[in-house]
């Protein structure tokens, strides 16, 4: 799935901000919506069950996986949900913290 410029870097800088301890959620944690990531969110609104949206969905938690795990080489960290893994398993809202790894 290709996601925008803007998407891409707007997810990325929530991640920054909770590296550095200053989301505006909650400090290292950030709220982060599906919707944002995929390209046609009025469909997702309107027939959440269709098979083209479920695999727009697996396509932007495939994306933010993606970000997520070149976001973590790039800084040294882990990026957790809120039970300590990172499933993606929801489908409308992710609580993702950004945790330092120990030097």
């Amino acid at each position: 799935m290709n996601i925008s410029i803007n998407q891409a870097l707007n997810f990325w800088n929530q991640l920054v901000r909770c590296y550095f301890k200053v989301s505006r959620y909650d400090r290292d944690t950030c709220e982060i919506y599906l919707y944002t990531m995929m390209e046609h969110y009025p469909t997702f609104a309107n027939t959440p069950d269709s098979i083209f949206v479920k695999e727009e969905v697996e396509g932007a938690k495939e994306a933010m996986r993606s970000l997520i795990r070149r976001f973590e080489t790039e800084y040294e960290c882990r990026v957790i949900e809120e039970d300590g893994t990172l499933t993606l398993e929801g489908t409308y809202r992710f609580h993702l913290q950004v945790v330092h790894n120990p030097q």
